[in-house]
């Protein structure tokens, strides 16, 4: 019964991330990290979460038509310079992903809320990382190789 449980939890079998049953044990027998979970710190890194997924949302209504991939294929767009071709190229990938990210960020607030991500305390300061659907941070690296580094970390 209790793996039963474990297959159709919500943010395990709907929405994702992928973790490991031990977890799912340890969350719900309340064992391990999980013995002293802050359940209100959760909910606001949850309700930030939301408010990731919700800002994609509106990003992306915002944004797909006015930077949509097809216009690189017209010859108003080739007349442009190098560079401004290159940033509209940039921003038009970002705003392709947002879509992606409305299910990530909603799948987080999930895992968040139920306290599935919970690592413990860190220098005093609660950390919300052991389960992760995704970085909020990896749009904002600097360079490909972290950009990797982060999005590695969520996958394992």
């Amino acid at each position: 019964m209790e793996y039963f449980s474990y297959i159709y939890f919500f943010p395990g079998a709907l929405t994702g991330p992928f973790f490991d049953f031990k977890d799912y044990q340890n969350l719900v027998t309340r064992q391990a990290h999980y013995k002293n979970i802050d359940y209100k710190r959760g909910y606001l890194w949850a309700l930030q979460s939301l408010l990731f997924g919700v800002l994609s949302i509106v990003g992306d209504g915002l944004f797909n038509k006015r930077f949509h991939p097809s216009y690189i294929l017209t010859d108003e767009f080739a007349q442009n310079s190098f560079f401004y071709r290159l940033g509209w190229i940039l921003i038009s990938g970002y705003v392709m992903r947002l879509k992606y990210y409305v299910g990530f960020y909603m799948s987080q607030a999930a895992v968040d809320a139920c306290g599935l991500s919970w690592s413990g305390y860190i220098d005093g300061k609660p950390v919300f990382d052991n389960v992760m659907a995704c970085s909020r941070y990896v749009e904002l690296s600097d360079t490909a190789r972290k950009a990797l580094e982060v999005s590695k970390e969520n996958n394992e």
